[in-house]
């Protein structure tokens, strides 16, 4: 038998068994020592290392032995991160309602969107826009909490008066 090579037959894979392991990865290969030693026995390595049964077999279920790096903690960040669906414009339209606005959340900005784009839609069909008040106080609750944002946000911003007789020419314009 010739000898072709001063290195050892499998020392390749040997070599590549000696990975270097986090504290925590140590720790878990402890465990795995620990069980192999004491008959397979998970609920004594659970009590000796003071762990919980399901920890331990959540790490039993992901070691290979093989592949030391399978203790490493891996990411918790999602593989697949859900892209933005809005443009540059409509940021820059948000931005817009938000400096005219300051006090607004984004369910307030929202309305002011809504009743900015429903009057625009009802000029251009040239019909009416309509809106309908709640019967009382004491059936919608949130009316009050809005009067109260209204009179504290709304009318503290715009400089008016809000009489109904300098109001109305405005309206029927």
């Amino acid at each position: 038998m010739k000898i072709r090579y001063n290195i050892a037959q499998g020392s390749y894979q040997l070599s590549r068994l000696t990975i270097d392991l986090s504290k925590e990865a140590q720790v878990r290969l402890s465990w795995f020592d620990y069980y192999r030693n004491h008959q397979h026995n998970a609920r004594l390595t659970c009590r000796h290392f003071g762990i919980s049964p399901q920890t331990f077999y959540h790490w039993q279920k992901r070691y290979d032995p093989h592949h030391r790096k399978t203790l490493e903690t891996r990411s918790c960040r999602p593989k697949r991160v859900r892209q933005p669906t809005y443009t540059l414009a409509q940021i820059e339209a948000v931005r817009k309602v938000r400096e005219c606005y300051p006090h607004g959340s984004k369910d307030k900005l929202a309305v002011v969107n809504f009743n900015r784009y429903s009057k625009r839609n009802a000029k251009k069909r040239k019909s009416k826009l309509f809106v309908l008040p709640p019967r009382s106080l004491q059936l919608n609750g949130t009316v009050k909490r809005a009067n109260r944002t209204h009179a504290e946000e709304f009318y503290e911003v715009i400089d008016s008066t809000f009489d109904l007789a300098d109001i109305r020419p405005e309206l029927l314009q």
